[in-house]
């Protein structure tokens, strides 16, 4: 299969260029916001298939240790638009997500959301964990009806030591 029919049957992917100073991630996750309100094609509880006694990362469980980096490549599939959002981390709104000790710093907005369209991508850069602890931080599409349809999943952080955030 070929065009939309091969995207909507799953043939997509993120091609992430880097410069060679560029900060490299612990981990990388990719994530497809789609038509018929999905996340890598895939709604409700099947976004996010983490399991606290096994947590391995994947298409479906985005995991990480407090204080590890992790990037997010993110993709809008289809023809609707959307607004990217995770709870609990904020970045820059530079190619990285990270900013640079450049003058102009100080005017780079610092953001927990982003709307994308048909075709768009964006990636950036976050310290899991940074400001808000472990936790499980949800990850949704910021228009509501779209989260209400199961447009919604959650990025898994554990303490420094790799211990899954305790509930209670």
């Amino acid at each position: 299969m070929h065009g939309t029919g091969g995207v909507n049957s799953g043939l997509f992917g993120a091609l992430i260029v880097r410069r060679s100073d560029d900060p490299l991630p612990d981990h990388t996750y990719v994530t497809a916001f789609g038509d018929t309100h999905t996340i890598n094609l895939r709604r409700y509880a099947e976004t996010d298939t983490y399991d606290p006694e096994d947590p391995q990362p994947g298409l479906t469980s985005f995991v990480a240790n407090q204080g590890e980096r992790v990037e997010f490549a993110c993709l809008a599939l289809g023809t609707e638009m959307h607004t990217w959002h995770l709870h609990g981390h904020a970045w820059a709104d530079t190619r990285t997500g990270m900013i640079e000790d450049v003058p102009w710093a100080g005017a780079v907005p610092v953001i927990d959301n982003k709307t994308i369209g048909p075709g768009d991508s964006f990636g950036f850069q976050v310290i899991a964990g940074e400001l808000s602890g472990p936790g499980d931080w949800m990850l949704h599409c910021h228009m509501q009806q779209h989260s209400d349809m199961g447009m919604t999943t959650y990025f898994h952080v554990h303490d420094e030591n790799g211990n899954p955030w305790d509930h209670e």
